[in-house]
């Protein structure tokens, strides 16, 4: 918020970028400072403790700060940025700072893309005042087929096996892409200025935090990031917002089966 305020600078410069886009654009790029808060959308998931949080005063205080503070500070038609605006507008210089995927760091020191090579640089999160660290991770799986034949089950194995092993993802790395390896943290691309997200990456370790993992989730996102974004664009409060998705979170597990769901706020 400091920097923010200090160097924001329209239309040349803006303090902040929020990841505003409808649904799972916003709903990913937000969680990170609601975490950091101390709001989560259920109780303790994963004790299987569901009751509905995602509208209690924690919550509140993450999106008055995603949505209403630092988006004070972002470019016009925030509500349309999606992860390539972006992306853009860091490499291209006209704005100082943002929540980025790890994946996107590759092309921030790329002069085909990028006015800043060299110039952007990578750090955990910032935390709330009276809050925690908080990095958001975004799950992938690599899977073996059972109807394809024990001969090819084996070579995807030894792939996948030899795919984690630190000469291959060193490679990988090397290559543009994001490391799934700590090994990778005790190889020579530490040193190496070209590979420095890696150390912001290794920090945030210990502060890695999930989203609930339930086939719910992707309706979730949808309806959470529906009202998030209008939040942002100014068409719901931020509680109005939070309340919207508190009922339709309830409504999508109740559905689903589960039984004993409750809104906190309500209980």
């Amino acid at each position: 918020m400091e920097a923010a305020q200090k160097l924001h600078n329209p239309p040349n410069f803006y303090g902040y970028v929020n990841r505003g886009f409808r649904g799972d654009p916003i709903f990913y790029n937000s969680t990170t400072i609601r975490h950091s808060y101390g709001g989560y959308i259920f109780a303790d998931p994963f004790k299987g403790d569901f009751t509905i949080t995602v509208n209690d005063e924690k919550n509140r205080e993450a999106i008055e700060m995603y949505a209403r503070k630092l988006a004070k500070y972002a470019p016009p038609g925030v509500g349309n940025i999606n992860q390539a605006e972006l992306m853009g507008l860091l490499a291209s210089g006209k704005a100082l700072q943002a929540v980025a995927v790890a994946a996107s760091w590759p092309h921030y020191d790329d002069p085909n893309f990028s006015r800043v090579p060299l110039k952007v640089q990578y750090a955990v999160p910032p935390k709330a005042k009276y809050g925690e660290y908080s990095s958001t991770v975004a799950m992938w799986t690599m899977a073996i087929p059972q109807f394809i034949s024990e001969e090819r089950k084996k070579a995807a194995l030894d792939f996948l096996t030899w795919s984690i092993t630190k000469e291959a993802q060193v490679v990988y790395t090397k290559l543009g892409a994001v490391p799934i390896s700590k090994t990778v943290f005790e190889s020579e691309l530490m040193g190496d200025p070209k590979y420095r997200f890696l150390k912001a990456m290794q920090d945030s370790l210990a502060y890695l935090g999930s989203l609930p993992l339930i086939p719910e989730l992707p309706q979730i996102k949808d309806a959470m990031g529906l009202h998030l974004n209008k939040c942002l664009i100014r068409e719901e409060s931020v509680q109005e917002a939070l309340d919207r998705s508190a009922q339709e979170i309830l409504d999508i597990m109740k559905k689903a089966g589960y039984k004993g769901v409750s809104i906190a706020s309500e209980s």
